[in-house]
């Protein structure tokens, strides 16, 4: 048994040695560069197949196959530094992986491992283009200067990977190739100015959720092309003069979830071409006027979320969106907007501001191109008639989760009250979710003929004149949790079922009348269309078709009640009249005493504590039998029985 165990091991190392024979076996020189046996074969994956791809249009419809081919010796390399049955530290993917179509696309992944694993990996491979490198999930606290020198990505990803520290060119090798670099979610605190000093043609850098807690002047060098910067989620408390002033061609600047409390004239001094500006969810209770004025491409500013009292705001000649939402502004008349002729949303959500006055707003007298403008939850209790004059373009105004009770307000020097959406007349939509409006008056709402969409879904309405939307052509129609118990017959009269696209009217308590209600009729001929979200109560009932016959109906139904009514009374008194003669005739029956009633009268003999003369000779001791009678074993404690003569 052993000698054939042998032989069958033998045979085994002799196919392993075949096998080998015809296998070019990697070896490695002290740089750990691979190297392999048959120079035919030896793994050349430089820059130079790029170019002669790129020269060659025969090469490049072969990409495909390229990018496998590519990817087939980059795995037999990573796994050339392992054990036989040890997982290499990297992966190479190919073409398709993450959504990727690029037939050229080569992605090497490497996740959950150490330093040295990994520049074990990226080491034996030969200056290789990839597209993209990522490392995540990784521990890798110091970068050290040659972890990237046998590798040439167009993308690096570093995150999750706990990188505190970048040694003295770190970034060297990657040179020009280098177009996007992510380092998010690590712990880094600073970085030398000179750090990515090699990176010209670098167009991305993400640095989001690290703990850099300052930006030191001119400190991410001369990043010609670098067009996103994202610092987002640091703890950024500074930013230094300049800091950015090298960044010429800079297009998106993040720096939201930071520290920041003060931005002068100079902090962004230099970003002549930057378009987005984030700086929400930051500390900030001042900006110096003036300070972003040198941004004359910016079209996208965020404020949201600080805590200014106050903003200035002048000469941005391109910018289309503000947002201001999440401060900690009083009054319209604590903002001013001067020579922003493109702005078209203005965003004031969650701050303070209780009313807008007649001249509150006459900045936008420069910004006749608004479009959306947006008040949500400001406990605004009251808008002036003439407060929207310079505001002709409006499409969108979002008011809910305030205090208002009205659409209509008397102007200053005004007799009467004036629907204060009367200036807006492109206005589409409306909308007015949690306010306290009870009524709803004609000439409120059908003074804007463009209106499209109103929600006034969870108000207090409870009275809607008849006329109040006439005129209109609205789509979506929200009046859902309100106080409505009707609304006047003819109040969607000239409407356009087919172009509606949503009404909600649930949550009212309305009160029905067959014959007399309609507004459940014209829900159902809406049909899908009509989009309650709760319960409709009696409007999802149908009377029938019979509703004109109800009156007959309604009379003979009575003349059977009281009928029915008449026989069940009289029955009741038939039933009164018998029970009341059975009972005055009945006889009384005398009382009789038995027996036994007697016998239970008559105490035993050992309970009386006295002599009983008529006990006699029953007071004298008892002998009891030693054995139980024949009828059955009876209680000692039964009392006698006595017989009475008479009884």
């Amino acid at each position: 048994m052993t000698t054939m165990y042998i032989s069958k091991l033998l045979l085994i190392v002799a196919l392993i040695g075949v096998v080998l024979s015809k296998t070019d076996v990697p070896t490695f020189n002290k740089d750990s560069t691979l190297k392999a046996q048959n120079p035919a074969k030896n793994l050349d994956l430089s820059t130079k197949k790029a170019d002669i791809s790129a020269k060659n249009p025969a090469v490049s419809s072969k990409k495909s196959v390229a990018s496998t081919d590519t990817c087939q010796e980059i795995e037999a390399a990573f796994q050339s530094v392992v054990e036989a049955n040890e997982e290499p530290a990297c992966r190479c993917m190919p073409k398709g992986f993450g959504g990727h179509d690029d037939e050229g696309y080569v992605f090497v992944g490497c996740t959950r491992q150490n330093m040295p694993s990994i520049y074990r990996a990226l080491n034996v491979l030969n200056e290789t283009n990839m597209t993209q490198l990522k490392i995540w999930n990784s521990l890798l606290n110091i970068l050290p200067t040659d972890l990237f020198s046998k590798v040439r990505p167009k993308v690096l990803s570093i995150e999750n990977s706990g990188v505190s520290v970048f040694r003295k060119g770190a970034f060297s090798n990657l040179g020009s190739r280098l177009q996007s670099l992510y380092l998010m979610n690590n712990i880094l605190k600073n970085f030398d100015k000179h750090t990515f000093n090699e990176l010209s043609n670098l167009e991305m850098l993400d640095m989001s959720g690290n703990k850099l807690s300052a930006i030191k002047a001119d400190q991410f060098g001369p990043l010609a092309k670098l067009e996103h910067l994202h610092l987002t989620n640091n703890q950024i408390q500074e930013i230094e003069n300049g800091a950015f002033a090298l960044l010429k061609n800079l297009k998106v600047l993040h720096l939201a979830g930071n520290a920041l409390s003060n931005i002068t004239k100079d902090t962004f001094k230099g970003l002549e071409n930057l378009e987005v500006l984030q700086l929400e969810n930051n500390n900030l209770k001042n900006i110096d006027a003036g300070a972003f004025s040198g941004m004359k491409k910016l079209k996208v500013l965020d404020l949201g979320h600080n805590s200014l009292h106050n903003i200035q705001l002048e000469s941005l000649p391109q910018l289309e969106t503000l947002l201001l939402n999440n401060n900690k502004l009083q009054s319209m008349k604590s903002v001013t907007l001067k020579s922003i002729p493109k702005l078209s949303t203005l965003n004031f959500d969650n701050n303070n501001i209780v009313q807008i006055a007649s001249n509150d707003m006459d900045y936008l007298t420069e910004s006749r191109e608004l479009n959306s403008l947006s008040f949500v939850a400001n406990n605004m209790t009251h808008i002036d008639a003439s407060a929207f004059r310079y505001c002709p373009k409006l499409t969108i105004l979002s008011l809910q989760n305030n205090n208002l009770t009205s659409l209509s307000s008397v102007p200053k020097g005004g007799n009467g009250a004036v629907s204060w959406l009367k200036p807006l007349t492109n206005l589409k939509s409306l909308f007015l979710t949690w306010n306290q409006i009870s009524v709803l008056k004609n000439g409120e709402l059908n003074v804007i003929p463009s209106l499209e969409e109103v929600s006034m879904d969870h108000n207090k309405l409870g009275t809607i004149d008849k006329e109040a939307l006439t005129g209109l052509q609205l789509k979506k129609l929200f009046l859902n949790g309100n106080e409505l118990y009707y609304l006047p017959e003819g109040l969607f009269q000239g409407w356009n079922t087919e172009n509606i696209y949503s009404v909600d009217l649930a949550e009212n308590p309305w009160e029905c009348i067959c014959g007399h209600e309609w507004i459940g009729e014209w829900l159902r001929k809406l049909g899908d269309r009509s989009t309650p979200s709760g319960n409709v109560g009696c409007l999802a009932y149908h009377c029938g078709n019979d509703v004109e016959e109800t009156p007959k109906h309604s009379a003979w139904i009575t003349v059977v009640a009281g009928i029915l009514a008449f026989v069940a009374l009289l029955f009741l008194a038939a039933i009164a009249y018998l029970y009341i003669q059975e009972t005055c005739g009945r006889a009384p029956i005398p009382l009789k005493r038995i027996p036994s009633d007697m016998v239970r009268l008559i105490p035993s003999m050992e309970s009386l504590s006295f002599p009983n003369p008529v006990a006699g000779e029953l007071g004298k001791p008892i002998i009891k039998p030693t054995t139980p009678p024949e009828d059955g074993k009876k209680d000692e404690n039964d009392k006698k029985r006595v017989r009475f003569n008479g009884v």
